[in-house]
């Protein structure tokens, strides 16, 4: 297997991690602009994947794009404070799986669309 290298994308591949985002997301939303409906991990699934500009007109498509977007950025920036201390749901046996393809003499990496920092909450925390 010299020479061959396994990509994995983070999000439903690696882990879940839907349940701390919408608790991190929601916790700025409602410091920010109290009263909007909080979110779900559903609300969170949903909308993985896409940019942060997508999820913002997908789930609040009828705030202030401009306030909508600052608030957005900031979520960014607290979710990955909040996923170092309140980890995603690891898929089972992980660990273990790749340990066994590293050992079988692949090289492993993570591939995401995600904001800087992500990828290394989810290290910290698997």
């Amino acid at each position: 297997m010299k020479d061959t290298m396994l990509l994995f994308d983070l999000d439903g591949t690696l882990w879940d991690s839907a349940i701390p985002v919408a608790e991190a997301w929601n916790e700025v939303f409602q410091r920010e602009s109290p009263g909007l409906p909080l979110l779900t991990a559903e609300d969170i699934h949903g909308v993985m994947g896409m940019t942060m500009k997508e999820i913002g007109n997908t789930l609040y498509p009828d705030f202030h794009s401009e306030k909508r977007g600052a608030i957005f950025d900031e979520c960014c920036v607290y979710e990955v404070e909040y996923l170092h201390s309140h980890c995603g749901t690891l898929y089972p046996d992980l660990r273990a799986t790749l340990e066994a393809l590293k050992a079988r003499g692949f090289d492993l990496a993570i591939v995401s669309n995600c904001q800087l920092g992500y990828i290394d909450a989810f290290l910290a925390s698997s």
